[in-house]
């Protein structure tokens, strides 16, 4: 797990340098830390070993499978699915998108590496891309994509972590009012993984967003009620519309996480009445994760809707660093004290999840090396995948 903390050292050490020193112009600072924490990021990604990450050797084993497709038998193979726009693959059925990527890459280079390296591109570019351009301390969102999580869950669901990277494209393109390309990169997300259809919603919201603001208490009010009521309904729509998944719903899980997240909202919610009202883009993310809260709830009833408060929760980190910036500068020193709480928390967060949890078996980093062998057409670590017959959902 250290190799997190030297990362975390090299991200942080990267913005001592280039903001404070005078080696870089000003106005070309933000690029140069972004640019930089990038290469860090999907270059640690790039190289680790396939232990490191609960499904990748079973990602691997679905792109040693796609090599042997063309790209006629894959949409060919669009048909022959009982899943909507996806393609039969090695042991399951997966989103089209993400096997047309996986194909491209093999095209490329059929490399383990290269499969690593493209798929970390594609989910940390575009994610990099919206903190550039909507966050106003780069270096803070970057550390809570990481202390939160979302950094080494991206090398476990990275279907899904793929889809989140188009949706927040098109959450960027509906914060610039260009609801046309916003549609075009909130339906391509579903072709990576289903669950980024709840994109849509946040298109709804945006262009009903004066009508929701004048409701919103009614609406959250509302949504917070119909978690307590709602598993009877939750089950029956898994049963009869998802039933690869109603061997695996489980309740009760996720009170924890719910209970820290309400405790960063009403933290936020306190400075915001206080220092005054916030841009629309940071009022539009903060009502994403303020639902990625209430979403939360539900989670309780079905541990596997943590995939879908994903898309709202992920806005922690611009919402943070947004807030924050609405301190008037007469008020730095509290504004520090503030900041190095959250840090400390997020912190502690990061560190209980890697040493109690590790969910997505990613706390024991390993980096690849040449200690393989070949495992039906496909090289592989020597500790044999224990993940080999599964599905990745």
């Amino acid at each position: 797990m250290y190799i997190y903390f030297l990362i975390l050292i090299l991200i942080f050490g990267s913005y001592l340098l280039i903001d404070k020193t005078n080696i870089f112009r000003f106005n070309k600072r933000n690029l140069t830390f972004i640019i930089v924490a990038g290469i860090i990021l999907i270059l640690f990604s790039s190289i680790r070993a396939d232990s490191v990450g609960s499904d990748l050797s079973l990602y691997y084993k679905i792109f040693d499978s796609t090599k042997n497709y063309t790209f006629y038998d894959i949409f060919i193979s669009l048909f022959q699915s009982k899943k909507f726009l996806s393609v039969p693959v090695y042991n399951g059925e997966y989103e089209i998108g993400y096997i047309l990527f996986t194909k491209l890459i093999s095209i490329i280079n059929d490399s383990l590496f290269s499969y690593n390296l493209f798929t970390s591109l594609f989910i940390n570019i575009p994610i990099l891309f919206f903190i550039y351009r909507h966050s106003k301390k780069l270096y803070l969102s970057v550390l809570i994509y990481i202390l939160f999580g979302f950094y080494t869950q991206s090398y476990v669901v990275i279907r899904q972590y793929m889809a989140l990277s188009m949706t927040l494209l098109s959450v960027h393109f509906l914060i610039e009012n260009n609801y046309k390309k916003a549609i075009v990169f909130s339906l391509l997300s579903c072709t990576f993984h289903n669950t980024a259809i709840i994109s849509l919603i946040f298109i709804l919201l945006k262009y009903f967003w004066n009508s929701f603001l004048r409701y919103s208490k009614y609406i959250i009010i509302g949504l917070v009620l119909l978690s307590f009521i709602c598993k009877p309904l939750i089950e029956y729509l898994i049963l009869n519309f998802y039933p690869f998944y109603d061997d695996i719903i489980i309740s009760g899980e996720g009170l924890k996480l719910f209970l820290f997240l309400l405790l960063i909202t009403i933290s936020l919610v306190m400075i915001m009445k206080r220092e005054g009202k916030t841009k629309e883009d940071t009022e539009f993310c903060f009502i994403l994760f303020l639902l990625g809260t209430i979403v939360q709830l539900y989670t309780l009833n079905f541990s596997l809707l943590n995939r879908l408060a994903l898309y709202f929760q992920f806005y922690i980190v611009i919402i943070i660093p947004n807030t924050l910036e609405l301190y008037s500068f007469d008020q730095l020193p509290e504004k520090r004290i503030v900041t190095l709480c959250y840090i400390i928390v997020l912190l502690c967060f990061f560190i209980f999840n890697l040493i109690v949890n590790d969910s997505g078996s990613v706390r024991n980093y390993k980096i690849a090396n040449n200690n393989i062998v070949e495992v039906s057409g496909i090289q592989l670590d020597r500790k044999e995948s224990v993940y080999e017959n599964n599905v990745v959902y």
